[in-house]
């Protein structure tokens, strides 16, 4: 016998259990000091905001935490003497349980819409109140939401809604929790979360609730005037839900046919939750190859109850993918539906049977009015579903099929979209609010307050916010009224208030008229060009991100005329969604664009019928009137029969109005009056520019997260301007003196590329000011996406074009649009007097100054959000994609895999030293620092397709290969950026080192072949 062998493993076998014996064993986590937790909490007498609309309270305080413990997530290692013994277990972490009190407002919410935990949707659907003494309970299961036990956990468990009606009782938990001494917590919003499991980490991410508050009154007494409340309800629909039963969807415990249910009976609890006010017809069909559907019309809550209990028994069948039996149902339903909106969802796991698509589509869209949202369940290609589909704001969600969240939040997307409130409503009851300070009663409004709240409804222009009550009921109600361009009045005759919207539903043929025989024009002016304003950026809150968003528009014409663009930016953070925005936008450029006049006239008792809001033709020839159409904006009633009117010309009677030639001046002021800053731009000062001005001391004093507003102004256009006001102030905050600012030095570039470093320039400001070695800033728009460059070589008054190092301190270079501007900052640097705080919003604004006075509005605002950017590291610099810098050329669709190279770069050791993006030696980097990779894909329109194809920390390193075949790209990809971010403990750059690729659009490689005549 050969002992050769046994003996080779007898000595393996002593030398595993010898290694294991010495090896150093894996460390026991143990859990964090949860008793060290440090949450933010509300005090009594903290300003508490009350709601109107649906809004993201992002701000929900935390009353009370408590009640922690902890789970040890306990994994399998090796056996205990390497191949013998029992196998260890070790504990990997912990899973974190806590009682929290989120005060999100003041009471009366009508229903909580959507809990979002760090960015990420746990539950959407309507929790509404149970009773006004009780509380509603809510269940969320989502203990994957962040990655699960092996990343950052979920969330699960129980929690409780508390409206805050005066009968509201003790809750049980947190009188178990805090004695005999808890309140009721009557008069404000709560959510109450029961010891649920918050994920592994004891830091717990930020809870963002939405919440609707429309039908109930603050003080909890019904809403007036209910049926126009509500901008964006669905009033009635017909909701046809097509689910797909085929075998691929399963059946039992976690199958997709079994989360497929349960969320679509999660949205048919929202229904029943809308109540009788709201008829919905539903039909429900189960399709495969076959088919078994239920049809309820008018449903009230047992209709519902039918349906869910039809849902909740539908099992899967291996009989085919038929689309058209999914929708073969459908038009006879909706024939019998009337004029309800017309919805359909249509949901499928799986490729559809050969031919069935294209009679499918026919069948589904012959129908009138129908709005199609289809779904795929764990089915990335969206081909042939997609022509079930003709809502492209949504395009074709593919959902997980393992989780009935992620469906159940994309239909009720699509169903409540988000749903304002009425800004009539809003005023009304702003105006009664007394607890706010307001003392007006019901019995106090004319009827003009309905009528008006129709005219809104039809519009559409719903309006939601969150109000904190630091701002007075009047400045209040003005915001609101600014939003839907009205004017209220107390009217003289009947005492009572009324209500007046600036629309043009006039007959310009049948309006009175002032004249010289009856009236005198005290004051006439129009508006100079040099003020008029050629475009509008409106800044509006987005309902579909939760963030303020911003759209763009423009007078073409004017902007020709002027051969440059002015902007002015406007604020309707009420308005929600985008249409509203535009319409606003629209209408503030109408009113800026042209020169129209104002004035004040003085009239006999003719005009004692007048009202603001009211609309007449003036004629006054002096003025070189000629009927031209005016609205009222103030009455005031003189001595002697006489009414005093301020008048303003009507941007709606533009087209019917006559001006006559005036006379001519003989005297024309050679200064003029003050006139507004040509531009301007607004930043947080980044650390090297401080530095250079010589704030080492203020800055080691500075707090953590603090920082400096920056503002710099355009000398405007003529007018012998010496200098400007500078304003500032926290966002929401009056405007405030800062101090008196200097003009900066500009440029007005031409369009160059990311690589430029010579720069061809429309025009120069102030030259001799911009030397070599001065910091600049090109504005984007964006403070955070400003590119600061240094200037190389001082400039002639004459120059063409300015030298450069391109994306200096913490920026990288980017495209520079035709008319950007330069502003040589550090020529005449302003800075707020005050530091800020990182998240506060600042705005700051500059009023220039003449000998005939100050400038009086409206200004270049620039709200900046302070973003801790001095202790922000710096980010990569000389990025090159295969070698190349910002690479130009097109890669096939088939390239695999791009190498990324860069560049170290160290806040601390260029303090005193400006360094060129492009120079290719490393500075640094700072300790602690790594980079991170991600990349995003766009569309041939430049349309964003998916963030995050790759997003990895890769270390400290200075190479990357981007392997597409391991990260694919979705199949429209045309352009691709590739961005490489510095993370310093956490911190990360203000900006991205960022190179975009594109794609060919395929067909290529093609072969031709060449056919004579």
């Amino acid at each position: 016998m050969d002992f050769g062998f046994f003996t080779i493993m007898a000595i393996a076998l002593a030398s595993s259990v010898l290694s294991f014996l010495l090896a150093r064993k894996p460390q026991q986590m143990t859990p964090a000091a949860v008793e060290q937790l440090t949450i933010p909490t509300v005090h009594d007498g903290d300003s508490i905001g009350k709601l109107y609309g649906t809004k993201k309270i992002n701000s929900a305080a935390v009353r009370w935490y408590g009640h922690v413990r902890t789970e040890a997530i306990v994994k399998e290692g090796g056996r205990k003497y390497g191949f013998f013994g029992k196998k260890q277990k070790f504990t990997v972490g912990y899973k974190y349980f806590g009682g929290i009190h989120f005060v999100l407002g003041l009471s009366h919410f009508d229903r909580i819409t959507r809990i979002e935990v760090g960015d990420k949707v746990a539950w959407s659907g309507l929790a509404s109140l149970a009773s006004k003494s009780g509380y509603s309970r809510l269940n969320i299961n989502q203990p994957n939401l962040f990655g699960g036990e092996e990343s950052e956990g979920g969330i699960q468990g129980a929690l409780d809604i508390g409206f805050g009606y005066k009968e509201q009782g003790r809750n049980s938990y947190l009188a178990a929790r805090q004695g005999s001494d808890c309140p009721a917590y009557r008069g404000v919003m709560s959510v109450i979360l029961r010891q649920m499991y918050l994920g592994t980490s004891p830091y717990i991410k930020p809870w963002s609730i939405w919440g609707q508050r429309i039908f109930v009154n603050e003080d909890g007494a019904p809403q007036w005037y209910p049926t126009k409340a509500a901008i964006g309800t669905p009033k009635s629909m017909a909701l046809y839900i097509a689910l797909d039963r085929s075998g691929s969807m399963g059946s039992g415990p976690g199958s997709r046919m079994e989360n497929a249910k349960t969320a679509i009976i999660s949205v048919l609890e929202g229904l029943r939750a809308l109540g009788a006010s709201s008829p919905i017809d539903i039909m429900f069909v189960a399709w495969s190859g076959s088919k078994n559907s239920i049809l309820r019309r008018n449903i009230g809550s047992a209709g519902v109850e039918d349906v869910i209990n039809f849902v909740g028994n539908i099992t899967s069948i291996f009989d085919g993918t038929n689309f058209e039996m999914a929708v073969n149902d459908a038009s006879g339903f909706f024939d019998g539906a009337g004029n309800k909106p017309r919805y359909v969802m249509f949901i499928t796991d799986g490729e559809p049977n050969l031919g069935s698509v294209t009679q499918a589509a026919a069948t589904l869209f012959s129908i009138s009015g129908v709005r199609s949202y289809a779904f795929n369940i764990d089915l990335a290609n969206t081909t042939e579903t997609a022509k079930m589909d003709n809502t492209p704001e949504d395009g074709v969600p593919v959902v997980e099929g393992d989780d009935p969240g992620p469906l159940q939040n994309a239909i009720m997307n699509a169903l409540f979209s988000q749903i304002d409130m009425n800004p009539v409503h809003i005023i009304r009851e702003m105006m009664t609010d007394q607890d706010a300070g307001a003392q007006m009663l019901q019995s106090d409004f004319g009827s003009s307050w309905q009528q008006a709240a129709d005219v809104v409804h039809a519009e559409g222009l719903g309006v939601s916010l969150l109000w904190h009550e630091e701002e007075s009921v009047d400045v209040m109600v003005a915001e609101v009224i600014r939003h839907i361009d009205a004017i209220r009045y107390e009217d003289p005759e009947t005492g009572l208030w009324e209500i007046k919207l600036i629309r043009g539903d006039y007959d310009p043929d049948t309006l009175p008229e002032l004249n010289p025989s009856n009236s005198q024009v005290l004051e006439w002016r129009q508006t100079p060009p040099d003020e008029l304003i050629n475009q509008i950026t409106v800044e509006f809150w987005n309902h579909r991100t939760g963030e303020n968003d911003a759209i763009t528009v423009q007078d073409i014409a004017a902007i020709t005329q002027l051969g440059r663009v002015k902007n002015r930016t406007m604020q309707y953070l009420g308005f929600s969604h985008a249409g509203s925005a535009l319409q606003a936008g629209q209408r503030d450029l109408a009113q800026m664009s042209r020169p129209f006049g104002r004035g004040k006239v003085r009239a006999n008792r003719v005009a004692s019928g007048y009202r603001p809001g009211d609309v007449f033709r003036l004629v006054d020839p002096d003025s070189g009137l000629a009927g031209v159409i005016c609205r009222v904006a103030k009455v005031r009633d003189l001595a002697l029969g006489h009414i005093e009117l301020d008048v303003t010309e009507d941007v709606f009677g533009v087209e019917f109005n006559t001006y006559a030639e005036p006379g001519e001046s003989l005297w024309e002021d050679p200064i003029g009056n003050p006139r507004n800053l040509a531009s301007a731009v607004g930043y947080e000062a980044p650390y090297l520019l401080l530095l250079r001005d010589g704030r080492d001391d203020e800055l080691a004093a500075l707090p953590a997260g603090g920082g400096y507003y920056g503002y710099a102004g355009e000398r405007p256009d003529g007018g012998g301007h010496l200098n400007y006001m500078l304003y500032v102030a926290l966002q929401g905050d009056p405007a405030a003196e800062d101090d008196i600012a200097d003009f900066v030095p500009v440029a007005e570039l031409q369009a160059a590329g990311a690589t430029a470093t010579t720069l061809p320039l429309a025009r120069l400001d102030g030259a001799g000011l911009m030397q070599a070695g001065t910091l600049a800033c090109i504005g984007s728009g964006d403070w955070t996406r400003d590119e600061w460059v240094q200037i190389v070589t001082a400039p002639a008054d004459d120059a063409t074009e300015l030298t450069v190092l391109r994306g200096v301190a913490d920026t990288t270079p980017k495209p520079i649009p035709e008319g950007a501007i330069l502003y040589a900052v550090e020529a005449i640097l302003t800075l707020a007097l005050d530091s800020y705080s990182e998240g506060q919003t600042v705005v700051g604004h500059g009023a220039p100054i003449n000998s005939n006075g100050q400038w009086g509005g409206p200004f270049l605002e620039r709200p900046v959000t302070m973003a801790a950017r001095i202790e922000r590291p710096y980010p990569p610099a000389n990025l090159k994609v295969n070698g190349v810098s910002f690479p130009d050329e097109e890669f096939l669709d088939t390239a695999a895999t791009f190498a990324l190279t860069w560049n170290h770069r160290d806040r601390l050791v260029q303090s005193q030293t400006v360094v060129d993006w492009f120079e290719s030696a490393n500075y640094g980097p700072e300790s602690g620092t790594t980079y991170r990779v991600t990349v995003d894909a766009y569309d041939v329109y430049g349309d964003l397709l998916q963030t995050g194809v790759i997003d990895e920390n890769v270390g400290l390193v200075a190479t990357y290969d981007a392997d597409f075949t391991l990260h694919p790209l979705p199949a429209e990809t045309v352009f691709a950026d590739l961005q490489v971010w510095t993370d310093r403990g956490g911190e990360q750059s203000l900006q991205a080192a960022t190179a975009r690729i594109r794609f060919f659009a395929p067909p290529f490689d093609l072969t031709g072949e060449f056919i004579p005549d």
